[in-house]
């Protein structure tokens, strides 16, 4: 597969244009703010537009002029509220915001086993989450 760098205005432009066409869009993982399931320029992604969003799908958006890859927390008719795996800040964004869902991911050429129900218990232990990603910092 052909590999590119883009400054983030060619990459939305390009985002837009692929999802748009019904393609899938790979992306590998910049950032920690989805730790522990997903890793920095380790993990890949691939990206989809659909047309309907459920709560713990990963969704890429803009927000604030930015580009974010985030799990959907909540949905309140049109707003939707993402959030990081290891942030504590929620971003309130629009469906219209949502370029596309992940729909298929690998770490290092590893899938999660037991990946909903490890989001789930994860989104359960949020109280303590600060002291889990501690952890996951030091792996």
């Amino acid at each position: 597969m052909k590999s590119i760098e883009l400054n983030n205005t060619e990459f939305i432009k390009y985002i837009e244009s692929h999802l748009n066409n019904n393609q899938t869009v790979e992306l590998k993982v910049k950032g920690r703010s989805m730790v522990p399931f997903f890793h920095d320029s380790k993990t890949i992604v691939i990206v989809k537009k659909e047309e309907t969003y459920q709560k713990y799908d990963v969704i890429l958006f803009k927000y604030e002029n930015q580009i974010y890859l985030h799990r959907i927390i909540k949905i309140k008719k049109d707003l939707i509220i993402a959030q990081g795996d290891g942030a504590l800040k929620k971003e309130y964004i629009k469906k219209s915001d949502i370029y596309g869902k992940v729909i298929d991911y690998h770490t290092n050429g590893k899938k999660i086993k037991s990946y909903r129900f490890k989001v789930k218990l994860w989104r359960i232990f949020r109280p303590i989450r600060r002291i889990l990603l501690k952890f996951f910092k030091h792996m």
